[in-house]
């Protein structure tokens, strides 16, 4: 599409006036390369000052000298206006900026209400209790043995197998709210681990399972071996020999399991079906049945890249994500409101209030600060 189009794009978004289609559009061209993203964020600079200049030329000069020499009055400043007319014309034009801006809206933009930022951060559980936190760079050593070592924000563990059962050590990697963290098993398996999550595995895996105990969210990169990959959740299981898929299994939820490639198979204590690439199973709490939905899984495992998207989804579910990423409390003002749906993506890497706003520009949602949470309703 030609630079006009968006262009015509950009004013719309100015003004609240994207339809479903040209928001998807922009967000697309935008996702396309960093100077797209760039070109906006200038047309929104100059916007910006437009709008603010044409605030300046709706200003009563008469009004605004009156309330200048008010101030100097109360101050004591003794000005002298014969002396030279350039430093007239500076102290009116300094005025005239003192006036605007104490007449433009001073609440603060969602930006800044919510500056809050997720990031890579957990702490590691070694088999004997000891606490890790997992800041900056570490060599992990467990009993006396070096088992792995955590640099840039990824914690690697080294090739290693378990000849007897009895001799497995378990350690526990627990990201908290707001946070995120990667790692790779001794198999060679990447683990990408969603805020408010832990995953429980062997330090080296014996010669005749892979497993591992999840509790939260996590994205799977299962390295393929002869030997069976399980992942227990909220016990049910998810057996593979080398795929990629996402679990999601926090407390008190459902267990959704996504899969991107191969297959996997799902089984609880009384069912188990076999999912092909872009199927998604879902286990409800305390229910025996197995529901298999078809569905496009780049939205169900983009966050591990940084993204969040969202396909005709409830505010409710993309709320529930923001507040553990985020780590904010969300309420609603009236139950409707949850069940209003959007389609579009987030940047992860951006601010709460960043997010916020992206929603508010394309729909009647609000969001305002109420102490320590965020207060939903409707405009």
């Amino acid at each position: 599409m030609q630079d006009n189009y968006f262009l015509t794009l950009f004013q719309r978004y100015c003004n609240n006036q994207l339809t479903k289609d040209e928001y998807m559009a922009l967000r697309q061209w935008l996702a396309a390369s960093s100077e797209n993203e760039q070109l906006m964020i200038n047309f929104l600079k100059l916007n910006k000052r437009e709008k603010q200049w044409n605030a300046f030329q709706d200003i009563d000069p008469q009004q605004a000298w009156s309330q200048i020499l008010s101030k100097r009055r109360k101050q004591n400043i003794l000005i002298t206006f014969y002396r030279y007319a350039a430093v007239a014309c500076i102290m009116l034009a300094l005025g005239f900026g003192s006036y605007f801006y104490s007449r433009m809206d001073t609440k603060p933009s969602l930006v800044e209400l919510f500056p809050n930022q997720g990031a890579s951060k957990a702490i590691l559980t070694l088999s004997n209790g000891e606490i890790v936190d997992l800041t900056g760079s570490n060599v992990i050593v467990d009993n006396g043995a070096v088992v792995g070592r955590n640099v840039d924000n990824l914690l690697s563990y080294t090739d290693s197998i378990h000849k007897k059962e009895e001799n497995i050590q378990f350690n526990t990697i627990t990201v908290p709210r707001g946070g995120e963290y990667s790692l790779v098993l001794s198999d060679g398996t990447k683990v990408w681990l969603n805020a408010e999550s832990s995953l429980r595995y062997p330090v080296g895996f014996d010669e005749k399972t892979r497993k591992v105990e999840l509790i939260g969210e996590a994205y799977f990169e299962v390295a393929k071996k002869e030997v069976p990959f399980i992942v227990e959740a909220q016990k049910n299981q998810i057996t593979v020999l080398g795929t990629h898929f996402n679990v999601s299994a926090y407390i008190s939820e459902a267990m959704v399991t996504t899969l991107a490639s191969g297959s996997v198979e799902v089984q609880n204590h009384s069912d188990k079906i076999i999912l092909q690439p872009n199927q998604q199973a879902e286990i409800g709490m305390n229910e025996t049945q197995i529901t298999v939905r078809q569905v496009n899984a780049n939205y169900y495992t983009a966050w591990a890249t940084g993204l969040y998207r969202f396909d005709n989804t409830s505010l409710e579910d993309i709320t529930a994500q923001l507040s553990r990423w985020y780590n904010v409390k969300i309420e609603y003002d009236s139950p409707e409101i949850k069940q209003i749906n959007f389609t579009g993506t987030i940047v992860r890497s951006k601010s709460l209030g960043f997010a916020l706003d992206l929603i508010q520009r394309i729909s009647d949602v609000r969001f305002k600060k109420e102490e320590d949470r965020i207060k939903v309703y409707k405009h």
